[in-house]
Parts: structure tokens; C-alpha cells; sequence
């Protein structure tokens, strides 16, 4: 079976267009990552680039700075945790055969 070089450079200009376009989706994808009932609210982009950073002023005075420090941690981390799965999605959508 003889594979036509033409036709191989054909598909990859298709999947440039694919890596476009799931860089595209990757980019507008948003998610909050919270911690200590919404305490710390961290937006993060599908670039893992934070884009707010969200504490209730009224539990400054209640925590000490360990305790704000964790939930800071893990509001980013849940963050993170959230943008993984949502790009996980998307690629294993695009992905013939949920391979």
C-alpha cells in the first residue's frame, strides 16, 4: 500500500487547524477553585494563568495567617485540579475512540 506524500501533507494542515482549535477552547475555559466554604475563591484560565484572587474580609480578623496561607494552597490547587479535568474532557472528545 503506497502512501502519497500530497495526501499526508493534506492531513496536516487539518491537524493544525485541530491544535488551533483546541488551543482556542483551551484558552476560554474558566474555573473556581475554593477553600474553607468559599473563603478563598482563586479564578484560574485554561492557561493555569490566576486571574482573581477572592478572600472574604470578614474572616481576616478569625484566621490566622497558617490557616489563610492553606486555604490560599488549596484553593489554587483545586483550581488547577479543575482545569486538568476540564481540558481532559476536551481532548478525550476529539480523540477517536476515547483512546
Amino acid at each position: 500500500m503506497a502512501v502519497n506524500p500530497l495526501d499526508f501533507l493534506k492531513n496536516m494542515s487539518g491537524f493544525k487547524d485541530n491544535i488551533d482549535n483546541f488551543k482556542k477552547e483551551i484558552s476560554q475555559i474558566v474555573v473556581c477553585g475554593r477553600a474553607g466554604s468559599d473563603v478563598v475563591v482563586v479564578e484560574m484560565n485554561g492557561e493555569f494563568v490566576v486571574k482573581k484572587v477572592v478572600i472574604k474580609e470578614e474572616f481576616f480578623s478569625d484566621l490566622d495567617n497558617e490557616a489563610l496561607e492553606h486555604m490560599i494552597k488549596s484553593a489554587f490547587n483545586d483550581a488547577i485540579s479543575k482545569v486538568k479535568e476540564e481540558i481532559k474532557s476536551k481532548t478525550m472528545g476529539s480523540i477517536p475512540f476515547g483512546i
